[in-house]
């Protein structure tokens, strides 16, 4: 297969967004537009099948992922059309593929987790503007709190897009932290020993200077590894060697730390450190697949109930219950991975 199949095929020279996101929409809704073909009696042409594994065999497992994403709620065009518009030298969709996977960790949040605005144009309304960037609004909005003496019983803080963001977030607990609440950072950074495709060096170096401000820490292991500069281990640590990663993340500032998602034979562990304490182990059966959404449930019940004067390792347990529960009601519905988890049904259940 001719990897210039899609360039020769689909073209950013007239309708770059509407090319390419129909393609895409296609791509990701092809079996069910192939059943429909074939219910009519009508053969498929084998060039949309050849567009179909060209587009599979020259976009990133990350990418890949993302533009799934956007088809399914929607948006998928205005944010190609967002980045299409941004950048000048995109004129084919192999140059929309280089630049998306080649934009640094600010430029992919701006676009996919910021905010799109429409630029109305008298001329062809079909136009958008540029992708507003929050970080002056971030600003904005902490000097309007502290001009108002704002006091938080709790700060909790999960995914950080860029550096900018680290420093943002620092700046903030610098002015609203206090010894009369708790911050709770979850240092969303990566699993399975690799960082995520949007993380760099330096971000987790600014990771490293935030978690100073954290009372209570909630790392998988390869973040912890990763904010201790350890390499990652071949096998789950034992418990001892667990405790010595807690003591040393506890060096830098927090007193409650609790590594999430350990696997251990077919079982999944949190491990619960406290200063001082001795350590606890929470553990429970793995259920389905992998699913995205649990660790941020996870730091959202456990910082909620620490606010509520509860003790550490209940609100970890909790939170691991509530999500063993959700996981085996997701599961049993049958829904793809990439839904995440549905915790919905069980709100009223946490106290």
């Amino acid at each position: 297969m001719e990897k210039n199949i899609i360039r020769e095929n689909i073209s950013f020279a007239i309708r770059p967004v509407n090319e390419f996101a129909m393609t895409a929409m296609q791509y990701f809704n092809q079996e069910e537009h192939f059943n429909l073909i074939k219910e009519y009696n009508i053969k498929i042409d084998k060039r949309i099948t050849e567009i179909f594994k060209a587009f599979d065999d020259n976009i990133s497992p990350f990418l890949k992922s993302e533009i799934e994403f956007f088809n399914k709620t929607k948006t998928l065009t205005v944010m190609i059309l967002a980045f299409v518009d941004y950048y000048e030298e995109i004129k084919t969709v192999e140059d929309y593929f280089k630049v998306f996977d080649s934009a640094s960790d600010e430029e992919v949040f701006n676009f996919i987790g910021g905010e799109f605005i429409g630029d109305y144009n008298k001329d062809d309304n079909s136009e958008w503007g540029k992708v507003i960037n929050s970080l002056p609004k971030m600003k904005e909005y902490i000097n309007n709190w502290e001009k108002l003496n704002l006091n938080f019983d709790g700060i909790c803080t999960g995914f950080l897009g860029s550096k900018e963001q680290i420093k943002i977030v620092i700046e903030f607990l610098e002015k609203f932290k206090t010894k009369n609440n708790i911050v709770l950072i979850d240092p969303v950074m990566g699993d399975y020993g690799k960082l995520y495709s949007t993380y760099t060096d330096e971000m987790c170096k600014e990771m490293q200077s935030l978690i100073k401000y954290a009372d209570v820490l909630t790392p998988n292991l390869t973040e912890a590894c990763k904010l201790l500069d350890l390499p990652y281990p071949e096998e789950t640590p034992n418990h001892e060697e667990l405790y010595l990663l807690c003591q040393n993340l506890a060096l830098n500032g927090p007193n409650k730390i609790v590594i999430t998602g350990l696997q251990r034979q077919g079982a999944i562990e949190n491990f619960i450190f406290e200063s001082n304490k001795p350590y606890k182990v929470i553990q429970v059966e793995k259920i389905g697949e992998d699913r995205c959404g649990t660790g941020d449930v996870f730091s959202s019940i456990v910082s909620a109930s620490l606010v509520k004067g509860e003790d550490f390792a209940d609100s970890v347990k909790k939170a691991t219950d509530f999500i063993s529960k959700s996981l085996k009601f997701t599961t049993n519905l049958n829904l793809p991975g990439s839904y995440g988890v549905c915790f919905e049904e069980f709100l009223t259940e946490l106290k």
